[in-house]
């Protein structure tokens, strides 16, 4: 689900919430847990949970599953991506699946503070993670700790996003009369590059430090190449959980305005209630 790094961008909001031992639950309200998403690329993302609500399973389509399992300083997920390999001698497709193995370090606060895993080349990537006084998710780094995505607050809100490599800088404009709609960082996929799908799992469960509450009405930007402004629109049920999330996208591009492009699309969010 990674997409080329400036056709990214929008949000990742957080639940709001003190930390203790145990992660947000990632509930609109204390009674509904999200079930299953039908994202932006109208993929059918599925969703589970254990006993304490903790999210277990997550699978992207019908070809990758990633599996949780938590301890007091780790978190391990083991992804399976099911691939059709073409056979030349029987000229037909059969299935491959490929294994990765991503482990996250806790911290004494409960807050993730590195991951690992091994890339294709049998490399080993590593991301590390920055936190303000106030518990803040402040950025992503590479092991060397060079800045790969910088978040800026205000009043404990995302405020903006700077990709200092690519000299790209973002606004974040919210709306203070409504609060974080679940799983939409996932829905956005606000990190891009650096950050996969799986994380935004954990996000959700806020092991990424204190989170902030408002939801985003618009991001706006630039970089070396032009512009990109994405506005959000949302629509809820009579509980107040939040069915469908509407993203706005107009892209232009400084030396090549035949490529700008102006697209709308929709995902949405299915809810189990008790």
């Amino acid at each position: 689900m990674k997409k080329i790094f400036y056709s990214f961008l929008a949000f990742i909001l957080f639940v709001s919430c003190s930390k203790d031992d145990s992660p947000d639950d990632p509930t609109v309200n204390g009674s509904c847990t999200v079930a299953s998403i039908n994202n932006l690329y109208n993929e059918v993302l599925k969703i589970k949970y254990d006993e304490n609500r903790r999210i277990v399973e997550y699978s992207s389509g019908t070809d990758r599953i990633y599996t949780y399992s938590y301890s007091k300083t780790q978190i391990e997920v083991v992804e399976n991506h099911q691939t059709q390999v073409y056979d030349y001698d029987t000229k037909t497709y059969h299935p491959v699946t490929h294994q990765t193995i991503y482990k996250y370090t806790l911290d004494d606060q409960n807050r993730i503070v590195k991951r690992t895993y091994k890339t294709d080349y049998n490399e080993i990537a590593t991301y590390k993670y920055k936190y303000s006084a106030e518990g803040l998710l402040l950025a992503i780094t590479g092991d060397d700790g060079k800045i790969y995505t910088q978040i800026n607050y205000n009043n404990g809100n995302i405020s903006g996003l700077d990709h200092p490599i690519f000299s790209e800088t973002y606004k974040v404009e919210l709306d203070a009369s409504k609060s974080y709609a679940p799983f939409s960082n996932l829905i956005i996929d606000f990190f891009s590059d650096n950050a996969d799908e799986q994380d935004y799992i954990l996000y959700e469960q806020g092991f990424f430090g204190k989170l902030p509450k408002k939801r985003i009405n618009k991001i706006s930007g630039s970089s070396k190449s032009g512009t990109l402004t994405q506005t959000f629109t949302y629509k809820e049920d009579s509980k107040g959980n939040v069915t469908d999330i509407d993203e706005y996208n107009a892209h232009t591009y400084n030396n090549r305005p035949q490529d700008n492009t102006s697209t709308v699309k929709t995902a949405s969010l299915t809810y189990k209630c008790k």
